[in-house]
């Protein structure tokens, strides 16, 4: 498995576009904390263009700037993920791609069995920081111990 080689300049985007998801993502746990939420009511969700727009006023360029930024970001991550790359990012998170074999699956409206083919799918899993961002009882709770 190959690593993936950035430039300083590369490293630096890339940071700052992950601290802006950072920010959204703390922004977004004090509304849901805050919120008295019922059953029906959904959490709000961060949408690429909401991430575009925060970079755009975080970093002070046109949203047509801040959308190429993004764009170079994720097209980034996924050109990786399909060379078969692991990308990790301290702090936030890896992303990897995990191969599933083919199974026998069934349709839903036949019953008919059929061949499920092998796929690849990718895979996050959060880093220590974003978890501990997350769930900050859990980590006052767990350091008391």
């Amino acid at each position: 498995m190959k690593t993936l080689q950035l430039t300083d300049e590369q490293l630096g985007t890339v940071m700052l576009v992950l601290s802006l998801y950072r920010e959204q993502l703390d922004d977004i746990v004090s509304a849901v904390e805050e919120a008295q939420m019922d059953d029906e009511s959904k959490p709000p969700v961060m949408t690429k263009a909401g991430l575009v727009e925060e970079v755009a006023r975080t970093v002070q360029v046109t949203k047509k700037q801040a959308e190429m930024i993004v764009n170079v970001v994720l097209d980034s991550i996924v050109d990786s993920l399909r060379q078969g790359e692991k990308i990790e990012l301290r702090g936030f998170g890896s992303f990897r791609i995990r191969n599933r074999r083919s199974r026998l699956g069934r349709n839903p409206k036949t019953g008919d069995k059929v061949e499920v083919p092998p796929k690849r799918i990718p895979y996050f899993k959060p880093g220590k920081e974003l978890k501990e961002l997350i769930n900050p009882d859990e980590t006052a709770e767990s350091s008391e111990s």
